[in-house]
């Protein structure tokens, strides 16, 4: 099986940036029967992947460009996506697609769509939630922002990755709802570990709290898959980076000022990422943003539930 069986996609397929998510992504396309030429800052993960999965590791950008009709960038930040695309921009033939699946700033993909537009080059934004785990097995879920007609040529690319696809509108508008989305989960962690703290000092186990939570309002994405799992366990254990949720929360209060929002609550979310960061460093897990809200409260989230260690009273 080759891309030019899937439906509108038609040409090879490459893929660009091998990281935590784009590694798992990159081998769902290959398992699919895409066939992809890959390519990482760091050529040896390319290499790697290609041994063990049997695709095709290129070093030079602008010779996938010419080799591939439909290119996937998974990269950290919209400045890499810059840099990729002027890389890239030598080989594109007219009528190539750029999928941009990363996490970045909608006016800068907006930008580059509108130029590469010019020489009859597509760029469009399909960034995904779900985690390494979800890449792994294919179920991320997709926010699309671009013409159904250039979402018509992707489908088969993106339903290699992920079970849901959501057209969010315009270009720019899948970052949008990305970081928007990351906004409130973000949210979501600060206020379940503020609410844990508090039923701590008032002589409660946490893990209480979280289970009433989980079974009534309260319950969020935090209290249902970390607080638990990685806070009270103090495992941390690393999906989502820290400096990450950082980067997409600037975003979201980058969109509340661009669109004359009101907007309190994003901007002090952000602030307090912004001084977790910058206390902890950004090789944390998201979840650790616990660690920055114990330091500040003078008190470490313990639970005899879930770690069998006394929890301190009064």
């Amino acid at each position: 099986m080759n891309g030019a069986r899937h439906g509108a996609l038609s040409g090879g397929v490459g893929f660009v940036g091998l990281g935590s998510m784009g590694w798992p992504m990159a081998a769902r396309l290959q398992a699919a029967g895409f066939a992809p030429c890959v390519h990482d800052a760091l050529p040896q993960r390319a290499r790697l992947l290609a041994e063990q999965t049997g695709c095709c590791a290129v070093e030079r950008l602008d010779d996938l460009a010419r080799r591939c009709r439909s290119i996937v960038l998974m990269l950290p930040s919209s400045l890499q996506v810059e840099e990729v695309v002027e890389a890239l921009r030598p080989g594109l033939a007219e009528g190539a697609l750029v999928i941009d699946m990363s996490s970045g700033s909608p006016s800068t993909t907006q930008r580059l769509a509108h130029s590469l537009r010019s020489v009859g080059v597509s760029l469009v934004d399909a960034p995904v939630s779900g985690g390494p785990a979800r890449a792994a097995t294919g179920e991320l879920t997709v926010m699309f922002g671009g013409g159904l007609e250039d979402l018509a040529r992707a489908r088969p690319l993106l339903d290699a990755m992920g079970t849901t696809v959501h057209h969010a509108g315009a270009v720019g508008a899948g970052q949008t709802v990305k970081a928007l989305n990351n906004l409130m989960f973000a949210s979501g962690v600060l206020i379940t570990v503020e609410a844990m703290l508090i039923a701590q000092r008032a002589g409660l186990d946490p893990a209480t709290l979280v289970d009433v939570a989980n079974c009534s309002s309260g319950e969020n994405f935090a209290t249902r898959f970390m607080a638990k799992q990685q806070i009270l366990s103090r495992s941390f254990h690393p999906a989502f980076r820290l400096d990450l949720m950082f980067k997409d929360l600037t975003i979201a209060a980058d969109l509340a000022r661009e669109t004359r929002t009101t907007a309190p609550f994003t901007l002090q979310c952000r602030e307090t990422w912004s001084a977790a960061l910058g206390l902890l460093g950004s090789g944390h897990d998201n979840s650790a943003i616990a660690r920055y809200c114990e330091m500040i409260a003078g008190d470490e989230l313990v639970s005899e539930a879930v770690t069998g260690c006394s929890v301190p009273r009064g």
